[in-house]
């Protein structure tokens, strides 16, 4: 399992994932955003209340930033076209 599963971006703030770990958690929070937009919409039949799902999905999103940040090479910053020599690429498999 490698150390960085992201690297901060060239343009803007945040990274982005570069290792089959890091695109696997992208995919995992997408699928519990989903699971939040059809649980929120069928929320009266299924008998739940407003706060379940956005419990769910705020906590999910702080878990992912929070994983996001701790497993960047790097930090977040605002960049604005680095060269990718001034950017420390994690290239070990």
């Amino acid at each position: 399992m490698n150390e960085y599963w992201f690297v901060p971006k060239r343009y803007g703030y945040g990274a982005a994932p570069v290792t089959s770990e890091g695109w696997l958690l992208c995919a995992i929070f997408v699928a519990i955003v989903g699971g939040f937009a059809v649980v929120y919409q069928r929320r009266k039949k299924a008998n739940l209340s407003n706060r379940v799902p956005w419990l769910v999905f705020i906590a999910s999103t702080v878990v992912f930033v929070w994983i996001c940040a701790a497993k960047t090479n790097g930090e977040w910053a605002w960049r604005w076209g680095q060269a990718a020599s001034q950017i420390e690429l994690v290239t070990s498999v």
